[in-house]
């Protein structure tokens, strides 16, 4: 992901934390440190099986997380380039870096925001902004004066800020690098937030397939437009093409970001004012698969 992993401290903790699962997965499987070469042998599901126990094991026991990321090592891969820097070596890569409004959205009341009347909006912006909720209105209403209001409680803001942080640092490096925002809203349940992954139909060029998402006339241009950005930029190292507005490249002290929208469009440092005073979000369980219980706390059935 784009935000930074927290220094020399956290990357010793990951590593910590990973020999610790390493143990815990062995011993599961019942092999032994000096036959750990018998892992690649092991049957796929049994490896998840067997890893899924370990990081329960390990939250029960300790309250820890096991985290989805490569472990620095201290010499091939120190960290994230955030907290270390980028590799000079690479820096001649250009990159094209984005995310998408909604992410993983919260649920609200009933979820329906575009049905919503003025006053459950106003009881759902009290609720989440307390004594902010005027000010947040009023900078969503600057950052996106085409959007329902109420959007701005669905809207995603960690993963976006880190898009920001990262691209601007890629810059100042010296790198090459542009920025995106998914911001289409799905017709489903009469509406709904671009959500985490929205975006891949468009990437690849396949947004009919999604019904939940599809929009006769809207979804075949955009779907044009970024595929052709995907493209030019893995052609080029430059995602312009002539289907798109100009798109320029992040600066260090500047970001353009190209929104793909119904009517996509670039806008520079728009969001800015509206992601600085947006609190903290409420953090909760995610959701995802049920057999996946060892990362979403729910204990494994023996």
């Amino acid at each position: 992901g784009p935000n930074g992993s927290g220094g020399p401290e956290s990357a010793e903790h990951a590593r910590k934390i990973s020999r610790m699962a390493a143990k815990q997965i062995l011993a599961n499987l019942n092999i032994t440190p000096d036959r750990v070469h018998e892992i690649e042998t092991v049957d796929w599901y049994d490896l998840a099986q067997a890893t899924m126990e370990a990081i329960w094991t390990i939250g029960q026991e300790t309250g820890e997380r096991v985290s989805w990321a490569p472990i620095p090592d201290g010499k091939y891969f120190m960290g994230h380039p955030l907290d270390f820097g980028f590799r000079p070596e690479t820096l001649h890569v250009p990159l094209l870096v984005g995310s998408v409004l909604g992410e993983s959205t919260p649920t609200i009341g009933d979820n329906l925001k575009n049905t919503w009347d003025a006053a459950t909006l106003e009881g759902h912006m009290k609720e989440r902004f307390g004594d902010k909720a005027e000010q947040m209105k009023t900078l969503f209403a600057q950052a996106y004066p085409e959007r329902n209001p109420a959007d701005v409680l669905f809207m995603d803001t960690g993963l976006r800020r880190g898009c920001i942080e990262f691209t601007k640092a890629r810059a100042a490096a010296g790198g090459k690098v542009w920025n995106w925002l998914f911001t289409l809203e799905s017709p489903f349940n009469y509406g709904t937030m671009a959500w985490h992954n929205a975006d891949e139909p468009y990437c690849f060029h396949n947004a009919e397939y999604i019904e939940a998402q599809y929009i006769p006339g809207v979804s075949e241009r955009l779907q044009d437009q970024m595929t052709g950005a995907w493209v030019a930029f893995a052609y080029n190292g430059d995602p312009n093409h002539a289907g798109l507005p100009q798109w320029d490249a992040v600066k260090p002290d500047s970001v353009p970001t190209m929104r793909f929208d119904a009517v996509t469009d670039q806008k520079v440092d728009y969001d800015q004012a509206l992601l600085d005073a947006y609190p903290a979000p409420k953090r909760g369980g995610f959701p995802g698969s049920g057999k996946m219980y060892a990362i979403f706390g729910i204990e494994p059935k023996k």
